[in-house]
């Protein structure tokens, strides 16, 4: 499944698969899975997205807009001056309400 969003989105699904296989790409889920056991509140499901801290529940559609209204600079991102979000598809890209279980 993750290869076609990969594809929907125009992203390279060699390279991620590459990254996910690699001794890099390990220690960065680990990472990753230590971090998200710190948050407050915790993940009910995943993926779980913050901005600032901020849960985005599943509003994933509008991510730059959470971001864009985050940011702090002094020069917005080119992302930021446009008002359309990114276009998912909610059957293709948007996961299941899978509960999140910590290890």
């Amino acid at each position: 499944m993750w290869h076609l969003c990969a594809n929907h989105l125009n992203l390279k699904p060699d390279s991620i698969h590459n990254c996910y296989t690699t001794a890099l790409g390990k220690k960065l889920i680990l990472h990753n899975a230590e971090e998200t056991l710190k948050l407050n509140p915790p993940p009910k499901y995943l993926p779980w997205v913050t901005v600032n801290n901020e849960p985005l529940f599943r509003d994933y559609s509008n991510v730059i807009k959470y971001i864009c209204n985050a940011y702090r600079g002094n020069s917005k991102p080119g992302a930021c001056k446009t008002t359309s979000s990114i276009p998912l598809s909610p059957s293709l890209c948007d996961p299941p309400n899978t509960k999140f279980v910590s290890p």
